[in-house]
């Protein structure tokens, strides 16, 4: 899926969501452990995913109202102006409480700012609340990223 974002409003941004970009490894590891756990995934693939993201600073947390609700991972691609969108989620606590649009405005509003012009992301096709989100933010189905 991907998201054009020439006509991102950033007039209409909801200041209680923040994404602000980890430092360190103590933040890495809080990253991880977020990612392990909202992802499912086996406690033996920890130190995998950890040297995986060990060297990419492009982490960053979703706060609201100062409280860090989420991760995500924004990899640009500088000469062609776009991103790709990898590890969106929210903690289980905040699942549910209408929190992830925001937080996916917020993740759009980062990118415009920084001057990228389309952001991606792939998701799984049962994955129908997901799909739901994205297409509700502005997302479109494309069946083949080049």
């Amino acid at each position: 899926m991907y998201r054009v974002l020439e006509n991102i409003d950033i007039e209409n941004r909801n200041f209680d969501f923040k994404l602000v970009k980890t430092k360190g490894l103590k933040e890495l590891k809080m990253y991880v452990d977020d990612f392990m756990i909202a992802f499912n995934r086996p406690k033996y693939m920890y130190f995998i995913h950890f040297l995986n993201y060990l060297f990419d600073k492009n982490k960053y947390f979703i706060y609201y109202k100062g409280e860090r609700i989420g991760n995500c991972m924004i990899v640009v691609y500088i000469e062609q102006l776009i991103c790709v969108l990898y590890d969106f989620n929210l903690k289980m606590e905040y699942r549910g409480k209408r929190l992830s649009e925001g937080a996916l405005k917020e993740i759009l509003f980062k990118a415009k700012e920084q001057g990228l012009e389309e952001i991606y992301l792939e998701v799984n096709d049962n994955n129908y609340i997901a799909i739901k989100l994205y297409e509700k933010c502005g997302f479109e189905y494309e069946t083949e990223i080049e």
